[in-house]
Order: C-alpha cells, then structure tokens, then sequence
C-alpha cells in the first residue's frame, strides 16, 4: 500500500473514531454518564483526520478553487500566478512544518500532557508537522510540473 494511502486510511479512522466518539459521547450524556475527555479526544482526532488528508488532497487537486477573477485571464498569466502560489504555499507550509515540528519536539521535552486524561500532545503535533511536511512536498512538485509542462496551468 501506498505511503498516501496509509495516510488517508489513517484519517478515514480518526475521523470515524471522532465521529463514533461524538455519537457515543451524546447519548451516554443522554443516560447520564458522558464520557470523560471527549473534548480533548475530538480535538486530538480532528488534528489528524485533516493533517493526514493535507497532502493528498493537493495532490488530487480536491480543494476548492474560486475562479471568479481569473477566469478570463490568458494561460501564460494562469500558469505565472500558478507557479507563484506553489512557490509561496511550499515555503509557508516548509516553514510551518518546521515550526509546529519544534513545537512538539518542546511539548515532548517538557512533557506536557493534556488536562483531563493525561495524554501527551507531541505525538499528533508531530503528524501535524508530518502533514504540513507532505503538502510542502507536494507543492514543490506541482511547480516542478508546472515548470516542465509548456501549455496550461494545472488548477
């Protein structure tokens, strides 16, 4: 199996986790008894259902573009304004993986934990790192193709 899709089955089952957790968490509210730390948990499998689908989105192109302004724009300027937003997207999220990959190495050292029950944050920071490391990736190579392609833009 793909690295891409171990990512995403990953992120399919954090999300159905936080979706099951949500559910289990209303009705046993409902009798009386919630579950302890939902919120921290939903929180934690948030984080990772989107940082582990980062990368692979960008590499399906299944984001939402709004093409409201450039749509009438000639393809030499599409494929410019593409090239540009590649470069400025991977050194935004280069250095964004960078920092939240220091970030958790921080929460790790001072072993820091979350409040309720006691989990430690640096193992999702560092997916979250992970992520932005991929998307970074991807990005750069998008603008590799977009630089080896002659016609249009890839959007």
């Amino acid at each position: 199996m793909d690295a891409h899709r171990v990512m995403l089955v990953l992120g399919g089952v954090s999300l159905l986790g936080l979706m099951l957790l949500g559910a289990g968490n209303v009705v046993s509210r409902m009798l009386g008894h919630p579950f302890s730390g939902t919120y921290e948990l939903v929180g934690l499998l948030g984080a990772l259902s989107v940082a582990l689908a980062l990368g692979e989105t960008q590499r399906c192109k299944d984001h939402i573009m709004v093409d409201l302004f450039t749509r009438g724009f000639p393809a030499w300027l599409l494929r410019l304004l593409d090239g540009l937003q590649y470069l400025v997207s991977m050194a935004f999220f280069g250095a964004l993986a960078y920092g939240v990959f220091h970030l958790a190495e921080t929460l790790r050292q001072s072993g820091e934990v979350t409040e309720t029950l006691k989990l430690p944050y640096y193992p999702v920071i560092y997916v979250v790192a992970l992520g932005f490391a991929i998307l970074a990736l991807v990005m750069a190579a998008d603008f590799a193709t977009l630089c080896i392609r002659r016609k249009e833009p890839l959007s």
